[in-house]
């Protein structure tokens, strides 16, 4: 059955701390003590003993041999150019990333999110440029054909409205006159009346 894991401890296996003084910086693995301990030996940090929990592997593995000194471990990370092979890594990635992104103050996140929105906006409007010019020419016809008969629709009801607002105007006006020439009917009758 095939192994999920991809990465192993073993000797010269490269790895960074998670926490701590040394949080981040690059490691070497020297020699391992125990299934929780191992030697580190540090680019810029002298040997020292760690906790597995406290180590994240990382790919490149540098060919050395068990308890190698400091000078050959450095002389063959210099020359298997494993700080560059590193540094292409997600992990380092993202690494630069979080701490970029921890350095920033308010207004650098501000401009940060304005900016984002700024590229998402551009890269719609590439998009939609690409897709309209994609389109068949009947899918462009259809869809102005379709815009007519929206506004078509539209002024029919919107004339619909208008003729019916016209017809109650025009019923209001008629039964105000004909109340009012009943009204006028009723004085009449009733100054002869009198």
């Amino acid at each position: 059955m095939p192994s999920i894991y991809k990465l192993f401890i073993e000797i010269g296996r490269t790895v960074t701390f998670k926490a701590g003084p040394l949080k981040g910086k690059l490691g070497v693995i020297s020699d391992i003590i125990d299934v929780h301990r191992v030697m580190v030996q540090g680019l810029d940090f002298e040997v020292r003993q760690a906790h597995l929990t406290d180590l994240e592997l990382q790919r490149p593995v540098v060919n050395i041999k068990r308890n190698d000194s400091r000078e050959d471990i450095l002389a063959a990370v210099k020359s298997q150019d494993i700080v560059a092979a590193f540094e292409k890594t997600p992990a380092h990635k993202r690494a630069v990333r979080s701490t970029r992104r921890a350095a920033l103050t308010d207004f650098d996140r501000f401009v940060a999110r304005r900016l984002r929105k700024q590229r998402v906006n551009l890269i719609r409007a590439e998009y939609k440029g690409l897709a309209e010019t994609l389109k068949a020419p009947e899918v462009a016809a259809k869809k102005e054909a379709e815009k007519k008969a929206r506004i078509a629709k539209y002024n029919t009801k919107q004339s619909y409205k208008n003729l019916t607002k016209k017809i109650l105007k025009k019923s209001k006006a008629r039964k105000g006159a004909e109340a009012y020439l009943q009204k006028k009917k009723e004085e009449a009758k009733a100054a002869k009346a009198n």
